[in-house]
């Protein structure tokens, strides 16, 4: 994990149907406020980097509003987005520092923070907000 990129300008690949956007900078959601509801990213091409760490910042949360994040995977074959195994954090409040989520092969598990899995070559996050409107942002970077 010594070498990190960020997660903008991937290409899509040739056998791609899908026309994955690239989050500019490496961001999958700016900071916004988001009321109670599901929010999923656009689809993401991997270029080939084996993991990703995410950076969930809660700024506002409501006094009573939860993010709970997911990293889903397409299934090449039935064309659905499946979550990966573990990939979903606790209903995070915090505010003040950003949380992460760290896929990568080989990690020591740490439910809802390191998840030891490989990230697949389309991919995108799902933000399910609870209670309140909640204000939080989601950056990204590759760990080739």
């Amino acid at each position: 994990m010594a070498n990190n990129a960020p997660v903008p300008s991937p290409r899509p690949a040739d056998a791609v149907t899908d026309r994955p956007t690239v989050a500019p900078n490496g961001v999958i959601f700016p900071s916004a406020t988001r009321a109670a509801a599901t929010y999923t990213s656009d689809p993401i091409h991997n270029p080939g980097a084996l993991g990703v760490r995410l950076f969930i910042d809660i700024t506002n949360d409501g006094a009573a509003g939860t993010v709970t994040v997911e990293v889903q995977a397409k299934d090449p074959v039935s064309d659905l987005w499946k979550r990966l195994t573990g990939c979903v954090t606790a209903a995070l409040t915090e505010t003040g520092s950003p949380n992460t989520l760290t896929v990568y092969p080989g990690l020591t598990v740490s439910a809802g923070v390191d998840l030891s899995n490989q990230l697949g070559s389309m991919w995108r996050v799902v933000a399910v907000v609870g209670g309140n409107d909640t204000v939080f942002s989601i950056g990204a970077d590759y760990l080739i």
